[in-house]
């Protein structure tokens, strides 16, 4: 027996005002249920009260969301839960909903399932009677669903600190590092703050993760020959986007500050090819068109030109390789990219040699498409060896290389 339902969720939203305005909301949230009831016979006394949860999120309030799983980490909570944590999202009431059932309005007698409802999650979150649970024992309770009875709380936390990436590219014998450090001035709050290392491929797979607690300095290794082997593939050259998240031990700790780098280096001769710095990605719908500066390119190297999407918003617009007088080298590529995924065009050397010689330079470049509501955009440029697949040059987007919003020169 289902005790708790979408049209359940749609009767309690529409009571709750709109958000004031679209926004990325990015915050932790420490839930805190208390004073159950059975809300279906047999009336026992319910196994676990308080309840207590605690998640990280960040999703779009600009429109609605249905049992995703984007974005969202739990970080705590004292019931046995029965799968990943998902969330669906209604922007005419400001209203999240999130569980562990197949649907995340829903709990269902004899499985360890959760719903909460959370209003006013963009502005004054609140819960009032809205958390339920269900469990698979023991056997007396087997048959309830409980409610909390209008005596929740809903605390806000500071936003964890996403350090992004440009997408990097690894081939056969490199090894991608992901560091992070404390600052630039020291972890402040009551206790140490946890860092979660994401390695993510082109098409927003999550294929290497590491948890820490970083009282200095850490980092993690990835090694596409040893990932490839182990996923049945060969190991060649894999494009990949770094992610460092900073976050608090409780929600209620001031912010955690750090610094995060990516490198790779060889696995034989251990020497560093590339480093690239994380930064705070750019506001959604804000990032105008982006011109990398001239890069050099010889006729066995290969320029390649990426785009990622950054989470949780998507990203559309048009690469373009072109030589110094703009003319194209390559034909533009339109890109209409989802959150996480990622894209490239490339430009083999050798490709152009009649027209700039054994070592020319060129011009990368993305621009929004005219009119179009886009998010957080992360171009970069690589240089890579055509006949190992190392990367040799990584170009990252700087305040030099961003552009007035008419876009780069046709």
């Amino acid at each position: 027996m289902k005790g708790f339902t979408g049209p359940l969720v749609v009767a309690l939203i529409v009571l709750v005002t709109s958000p004031t305005h679209a926004a990325i909301i990015t915050n932790t949230y420490e839930v805190t249920a208390s004073g159950f009831v059975t809300l279906h016979a047999p009336s026992v006394t319910p196994p676990v009260d308080p309840v207590k949860l605690a998640f990280s999120i960040t999703f779009d309030n600009s429109a609605p969301i249905t049992n995703s799983n984007a974005n969202i980490t739990l970080i705590s909570i004292n019931l046995a839960t029965g799968g990943p944590l998902i969330y669906s999202y209604s922007p005419s009431g400001d209203t999240l909903t999130i569980g562990d059932a197949p649907n995340a309005g829903e709990t269902e007698t004899g499985h360890n399932y959760f719903a909460a409802i959370i209003s006013n999650i963009s502005t004054s979150p609140t819960l009032g009677g809205n958390f339920y649970y269900s469990v698979s024992s023991p056997a007396y309770a087997a048959g309830s669903i409980f409610i909390e009875n209008n005596t929740g709380t809903v605390t806000v936390g500071p936003p964890w600190a996403h350090l992004a990436f440009p997408m990097v590219g690894a081939a056969l014998g490199q090894t991608v590092r992901l560091n992070v450090v404390a600052g630039p001035v020291p972890y402040p709050g009551p206790g140490p703050c946890l860092a979660q290392l994401n390695i993510y491929d082109a098409a927003d797979n999550l294929v290497a993760s590491k948890s820490v607690s970083p009282p200095g300095s850490v980092s993690f290794d990835y090694d596409p020959r040893i990932a490839g082997v182990a996923n049945g593939q060969a190991g060649g050259r894999e494009e990949l986007r770094p992610e460092a998240i900073l976050m608090p031990t409780s929600p209620a700790s001031a912010a955690c500050q750090g610094q995060a780098t990516a490198e790779v280096y060889g696995d034989v001769e251990k020497s560093t090819s590339v480093i690239t710095h994380g930064m705070m990605p750019p506001a959604p719908s804000q990032l105008p068109a982006v011109q990398f500066g001239p890069v050099g390119l010889g006729f066995l190297q290969t320029v390649r030109l990426n785009v990622v999407a950054y989470p949780p918003v998507p990203c559309t617009g048009v690469l373009s390789i072109t030589d110094l007088s703009g003319n194209p080298l390559v034909a533009p590529s339109q890109v209409n990219l989802t959150a996480g995924q990622a894209t490239y065009i490339d430009l083999p050397g050798a490709s152009i040699l009649a027209k700039l010689g054994l070592h020319g330079e060129v011009l990368a470049s993305f621009a929004p498409t005219p009119g179009a509501v886009i998010g957080v955009c992360i171009p970069s440029v690589e240089v890579y060896d055509q006949l190992t697949g190392r990367t040799q040059v990584l170009v990252s987007p700087g305040p030099t290389q961003v552009l007035s919003p008419q876009g780069p020169p046709n």
